[in-house]
């Protein structure tokens, strides 16, 4: 028995069947909405026709993790964590339900999130999106700013005709 998941016509996993013909085909890696062909090769290398596997992933991934929030010197805000492997991980900085900058998490979850205006102190929501536009549970990132800014710096000064400065 073996599964093309990526349409090349090679089965890109396979397993045994048992005595009985049951079986049961892992495919570790996340798949799309849509139908893959199983097929079946007998001891002598025939291979019958295709049967179709449905799939229709409607299962929201986890709310990812906010690791560490971190203020940038040129203003930006990065934000890490994890997330559903291969999953587009979003920030909403304005509120309005919608992400403004996103990412994908790496093969192990990972993500590293860069906004490039400054925050304002508050919370912003984190989502994760599979490959199938599922999107799960937010989790907050926290920004708290508590940093004064730099004293100014004077470079010059003008007296006025009027004898102001």
């Amino acid at each position: 028995m073996g599964v093309d998941i990526d349409g090349d016509g090679v089965n890109d996993y396979t397993t045994t069947a048992d005595e009985n013909g049951a079986y049961s085909l892992e495919v570790t890696e996340p798949l799309a909405n849509g139908e893959y062909p199983v097929t079946a090769t007998d001891i002598n290398g025939n291979t019958g026709p295709a049967t179709n596997a449905a799939v229709a992933d409607t299962t929201l991934p986890t709310a990812p993790t906010v690791g560490e929030v971190t203020e940038n010197a040129d203003g930006s805000t990065t934000i890490t964590g994890t997330a559903e492997a291969g999953s587009t991980v979003g920030v909403d900085i304005d509120g309005d339900g919608v992400n403004d900058y996103t990412t994908t998490a790496d093969e192990n979850g990972a993500y590293s999130l860069e906004v490039t205006e400054p925050l304002a102190n508050g919370e912003y929501p984190v989502t994760a999106t599979d490959i199938n536009g599922n999107t799960g549970p937010a989790t907050n990132a926290a920004v708290a700013d508590n940093s004064a800014p730099n004293a100014p710096v004077i470079t010059d000064t003008v007296e006025n005709a009027d004898g102001s400065t």
